[in-house]
């Protein structure tokens, strides 16, 4: 009662919908790469990721907590818009054995090691609504969510067209983890895990 309901077409829709989602991004090999994340996003969250609007919306700060095995933790802190402070998210580098394994190698270059495991393939989480109610399912049938918890319940209401990928604070994080600084600890963390 008060629900959504949903019809028929509706259904075939869902599954036609998620289908085309998970050949798109391959779903057979779990991850995302950060090429396929800034291109299939939307602008508006590319924007706020970047602090290009003027609304408030924008993200300013976010600071990498370190590594549980293959996972990067980073908090983000929250626009000026928002009721909260700060958001988790949590990214997966699935390229991590196989880069702890190349570290080790002499004739390899580290810093080119992790410049490679920070461009290539990542799964991803974030604790703010936008990604729960717009992309979690995506991530899902696309196989490049970290997970608990997975998403079922297609986005009728908020992302039925199934657009975008990745939150602004997933986007962030992505681009602070291009950059020197932030490779330079992931370095660390291979050079210790090796």
């Amino acid at each position: 009662k008060g629900g959504t309901f949903f019809t028929t077409e509706d259904m075939k829709q869902f599954i036609s919908s998620r289908a085309a989602h998970r050949k798109q991004f391959k779903s057979s090999v779990p991850g995302i790469t950060y090429a396929q994340l800034v291109a299939q996003s939307t602008q508006i969250d590319i924007k706020r990721a970047n602090n290009k609007v003027t609304d408030g919306t924008g993200i300013k700060s976010a600071a990498f907590l370190g590594f549980q095995h293959n996972l990067a933790i980073v908090s983000v802190k929250a626009s000026e818009d928002s009721v909260h402070a700060h958001h988790r998210v949590k990214i997966r580098f699935e390229g991590w054995d196989q880069a702890v394994e190349d570290i080790g190698d002499e004739k390899r270059q580290p810093a080119a090691i992790t410049r490679t495991l920070c461009a290539d393939r990542v799964s991803f989480d974030c604790d703010c609504g936008r990604h729960q109610y717009w992309y979690r399912y995506m991530a899902t049938a696309g196989n490049y969510a970290v997970a608990p918890p997975k998403e079922y319940a297609f986005p009728k209401i908020r992302n039925p067209e199934l657009a975008g990928v990745a939150c602004k604070h997933v986007l962030h994080a992505m681009t602070r983890f291009q950059s020197a600084v932030w490779q330079k600890s992931i370095m660390n963390a291979l050079e210790k895990a090796d």
